[in-house]
């Protein structure tokens, strides 16, 4: 099933062709054109049911699926936000814990963006190892970005590219609410 994913990923993401997939995996041309014609990829871990590919996603790490894109300023993007939220809680029970940025009420997430078969434009935020505010939450955080570093992002180097996701951001200059909004909501069993 991994298999099935990577290459459903390197065609309808990276934009690779079945001739490129079938050189990298050894596969004949028609068995990658089953594979992406398969409406799943890889099972979702704690559910074990099916994942579908999505429009959105977070970027975690270049050396798969982005590291082909990541130099090309053309495919960056800023996506605004005033704050993020983040699961807290025991499974079924979880609730939303909400993160802002203390001296700048309108920042962005630094993404990539590229053209999809599936749903057309589609884009990605880039993630990095959390902080002191956001570890007993989460493995990872969304990378910041102040609007004085937009154009470094948006037309910047690979290097910078790789710097924002390097950085740390200061626990310091995050704040977080902890709501009592459950972070997925149930749908009621039928009658």
């Amino acid at each position: 099933m991994a298999l099935l994913s990577v290459i459903r990923r390197w065609h309808f993401r990276e934009e690779i062709s079945i001739r490129e997939i079938e050189r990298r995996t050894g596969l004949s041309r028609n068995t990658i054109r089953k594979y992406l014609r398969a409406g799943a990829v890889e099972p979702n871990k704690r559910t074990g049911q099916p994942n579908k590919l999505s429009p959105v996603n977070n970027i975690a790490d270049f050396d798969n699926l982005w590291r082909g894109i990541a130099p090309r300023s053309f495919h960056r993007c800023l996506i605004p936000m005033t704050g993020f939220a983040e699961a807290e809680g025991p499974d079924g029970n979880r609730t939303r814990s909400w993160f802002t940025h203390k001296d700048c009420p309108l920042f962005a997430q630094p993404g990539m963006w590229r053209n999809s078969e599936e749903w057309g434009p589609v884009y990605s935020g880039l993630m990095t190892s959390p902080n002191k505010a956001i570890r007993p939450l989460h493995d990872r955080r969304p990378v910041l970005v102040d609007p004085a570093e937009y154009e470094t992002w948006l037309n910047g180097t690979l290097d910078d590219v790789i710097a924002f996701r390097n950085r740390i951001y200061l626990p310091a200059a995050v704040t977080m609410r902890r709501a009592d909004e459950l972070w997925l909501k149930r749908k009621p069993a039928p009658v």
